[in-house]
C-alpha cells in the first residue's frame, strides 16, 4: 500500500490531472509562439513539432518532481523484480499492440475515405531519423515519466484502482491533439496504466511505449491498402500471440 501526504478525492484527483494537463498544453503553445519563427521554417508533418509539447512535459515533470522531493511525499512504486525475459516480453508486446491499433485506424480510415490523414500519417515517417529521436526516444521517456510514473502515482495512493488508471489515461490522451490519437492514446495509456500498477516498473511501460511507437513507424512505411481479411488476420496472430505471452507472464508470476 502507498503512502502520501495529500489527501484527493475524485473530483479534486480530476482537477490536478486537468491542472497538469492544462499547463502542458499552454506552456507548449507558449514555446511555439516564442519560437514562431523556427517552427515555421518546419514542414507541418516534420516530427520536429511535437517538441513543444515534449518540452512542456519535461518542465510540468520536473516541477512535480522537484515538489514532490520538496514536500517528502512517500508516493514512489517499490518496483517489483523483473526477469531479463520480461524486456523481451515488453518490446514484443507494444509490437503486437502496434500491429492492432495500426490495421484498426487504416481500415476505419479508408471506410471513411480519409486519404488525407493516412497520408499525413505517412509523412511524418518519411524523417524517419527525426521521427525515430522523438517517438520511440524522447516521447517514451518524458510521458511515461510524467504520467505513469508522477501523475498515476498520486491517483493510485487516493483513489480505486480503476479510477486511477482510467483518469491517467484520459489526461494523457487530451495532449495528443486529434480524437484520432486522442483514443488511440487513451486506449494505450490504459494498457501501459495497467501494467505499471502490476509491475510497478517506469522502465516496462517505457519499454512498451518505445516499442509500440517504433513498430507504428515502421508500419506506416509500409502501408497498404487494409481489408477485413488483413484486419481479421492481424487480429487473430495478435490475440494468439498476446495469449501465450500473457500465460507466460502468469505462470513467471510477473503480472501479480
Amino acid at each position: 500500500m502507498l503512502n502520501s501526504v495529500y489527501s484527493l478525492n475524485k473530483r479534486s484527483a480530476l482537477a490536478v490531472g486537468s491542472a497538469i494537463t492544462a499547463s502542458v498544453l499552454l506552456l507548449a503553445a507558449a514555446i511555439r509562439t516564442i519560437f514562431a519563427s523556427y517552427w515555421a521554417l518546419l514542414p507541418s508533418a516534420h516530427p520536429f513539432n511535437v517538441l513543444p509539447t515534449l518540452g512542456a512535459i519535461a518542465i510540468v515533470a520536473s516541477f512535480l518532481g522537484w515538489y514532490q522531493y520538496r514536500a517528502a511525499a512517500k508516493v514512489c512504486f517499490k518496483p517489483n523484480r523483473l526477469p531479463p525475459s520480461w524486456w523481451g516480453f515488453c518490446i514484443i508486446s507494444g509490437v503486437l499492440l502496434a500491429i492492432v491499433m495500426f490495421y484498426c485506424n487504416g481500415f476505419i480510415l479508408a471506410k471513411l475515405e480519409s486519404a488525407a490523414g493516412l497520408n499525413a500519417q505517412r509523412a511524418y515517417t518519411h524523417y524517419w531519423l527525426a521521427a525515430i529521436v522523438v517517438s520511440v526516444l524522447l516521447a517514451p521517456l518524458l510521458e511515461e515519466f510524467l504520467y505513469r510514473n508522477l501523475l498515476i502515482q498520486y491517483y493510485f495512493s487516493n483513489l480505486p484502482g480503476n479510477w486511477a488508471i482510467g483518469l491517467s489515461s484520459l489526461m494523457f490522451a487530451l495532449i495528443h491533439g486529434t480524437v484520432q490519437s486522442g483514443l488511440n492514446a487513451f486506449i494505450i495509456g490504459l494498457i501501459l496504466a495497467w501494467v505499471m500498477k502490476k509491475t510497478r516498473s517506469l522502465l516496462s511501460v517505457t519499454l512498451i511505449h518505445g516499442s509500440y511507437n517504433a513498430s507504428v513507424i515502421l508500419l506506416l512505411n509500409r502501408y497498404e491498402e487494409i481489408t477485413w481479411p488483413i484486419l481479421a488476420l492481424s487480429f487473430a496472430i495478435t490475440a494468439i500471440a498476446l495469449v501465450v505471452l500473457f500465460r507466460f507472464a502468469s505462470v513467471a508470476k510477473i503480472l501479480r
